[in-house]
């Protein structure tokens, strides 16, 4: 009896230091470890070195100095941590040190060297063509940012892109740095190596003016302007001009007479030309065409030009009906300053309607003066306004000198002073020229003074016609 009861008090005994040990140091020494067991990091703020807490229970770390922050500084178990400086080591300074301590929940400790080396500094290359920068400094410190802004020289203007290496490895723009080549800013955020930058300006071009001026302009836009610094090609020069489908060009010339010296391509950039096309009205086969009112209105403007734009002889057709709208009409060609029309008119069986004109002076019509000339198939219809002028007044034309009418019509009304006629005010000339109106008539009221008449106002010597008024 008595040996069982001392067997159960020693298994009573054990059993509690069994349990104790959960709540004593019963672990042994070099719980605690740490890989690696000493660190240096950089002199800027911010630098950091990552290490691993080596520990099977809760831990701490002690001893951290001001210019150091761990994160963490604790926990349950071991795990990674991350030392960052919160101070620079400024460049040229000596290195500094601390000892940190990371101790266990069981008292177990083990201690670690921190060293914070001088911050570095960096040099800065620049490759620079046709380029400035704003920052001169040629050195940048270690894990801070660099930037500069970067201008065109004259005669050069910024590349799209750039190069830079740091520490000999070639960044990516837009990852590692960024620059805008609009505005010339630069930037690079944290500096950890030498920097190599080149940027290498892209050439401007000195803008000189190549001039077309077009003698004959009908359904022709605004002559062209071509910019350019090399020679240039007739490809260019074509694509620039703006005609009707049936139109193409079939020269250019160094001068604007039709029979100038023809233009050797590619020329040089200053020169000025001037183009024939197909169409140009140099030809009957091949006449400046006319398909609205401005264009109309462009002719006379020409032909009444004091500087007599407008070369005689030209062919003109029209390739559409015209409406004026009742707008105040100034004939084309003008006897009071010299300028008649001196051209070849077909209206291709196409009108002109909405003609209104009101004034007091002479040679008054759809075509003022015309001199050596013909008017053809087309059709004249008035305004109810009418056409009201002074003397030489007509549908068609109020005077009339070395030329034919013909195949033409006129409606509403027309009057005037003296020379009044339904189509033309006065139809004359002298021995040695005539003129003519053939197969055409007027409707309408046309009153006047003297010599007043249907198709006719008055006649000259050599003149014929034949033509019937209502």
């Amino acid at each position: 009896m008595m040996k069982r009861t001392i067997l159960l008090l020693l298994m009573v005994v054990s059993g509690a230091l069994m349990l104790g040990c959960k709540d004593f140091d019963c672990c042994g020494p070099g719980v605690i470890s740490t890989n690696p067991s000493a660190l240096t990091i950089g002199g800027f703020i911010g630098a950091s070195q990552d290490l691993v807490v080596n520990c099977p229970m809760a831990w701490t770390i002690t001893d951290l100095p001001d210019w150091l922050i761990a994160e963490p500084d604790r926990g349950d178990f071991g795990g990674p941590v991350s030392l960052k400086a919160t101070q620079e080591n400024p460049p040229g300074a000596d290195p500094r040190s601390a000892v940190i301590t990371f101790m266990a929940a069981n008292g177990d400790r083990v201690r670690m060297t921190i060293t914070q080396s001088a911050q570095e500094v960096y040099t800065v290359t620049y490759s620079l063509t046709g380029v400035t920068r704003s920052n001169p400094a040629a050195a940048a410190l270690q894990g801070e940012a660099y930037s500069t802004v970067f201008t065109a020289g004259t005669g050069y203007q910024l590349p799209a892109s750039i190069t830079v290496t740091m520490g000999g490895v070639l960044l990516t723009e837009g990852v590692e740095y960024d620059y805008d080549n609009a505005t010339g800013e630069f930037e690079i955020s944290n500096v950890t190596g030498n920097l190599v930058i080149t940027i290498v300006g892209v050439e401007t071009i000195t803008v000189t003016a190549v001039i077309m001026t077009v003698t004959l302009y009908g359904s022709l836009d605004t002559p062209a302007t071509v910019t350019s610094t090399s020679d240039i090609s007739q490809a260019e020069l074509d694509a620039l001009i703006t005609l009707h489908a049936n139109r193409v060009i079939t020269g250019w010339y160094t001068t604007d007479n039709p029979n100038g010296t023809k233009a050797v391509f590619p020329v040089t950039a200053t020169t000025t030309l001037y183009v024939r096309l197909n169409g140009d009205g140099i030809f009957n086969t091949a006449p400046v065409e006319i398909v609205n009112a401005a264009e109309l209105e462009a002719l006379g403007t020409r032909v009444n030009a004091t500087s007599g734009t407008e070369p005689a002889g030209l062919y003109y057709k029209l390739i559409a009906d015209i409406d004026l709208g009742g707008a105040e009409w100034t004939p084309i060609g003008d006897n009071t300053i010299e300028r008649p029309f001196r051209g070849h008119f077909d209206g291709d069986g196409f009108k002109v309607s909405g003609l209104y004109i009101n004034r007091t002076t002479d040679d008054t019509g759809l075509f003022g003066w015309i001199q050596n000339s013909s008017i053809q198939n087309l059709g004249v219809e008035i305004a109810a306004g009418g056409v009201t002028g002074n003397n030489f007044t007509g549908g068609v034309a109020g005077y009339m000198r070395n030329s034919t009418i013909s195949n033409c019509y006129v409606t509403g009304n027309v009057s005037g002073r003296d020379y009044v006629g339904g189509v033309a005010g006065f139809i004359g000339t002298n021995l040695s020229m005539s003129s003519s109106i053939s197969n055409s008539y007027a409707t309408g009221n046309i009153s006047g003074n003297w010599y007043v008449g249907g198709v006719a106002g008055g006649v000259g010597m050599g003149t014929s016609g034949s033509g019937t008024a209502a």
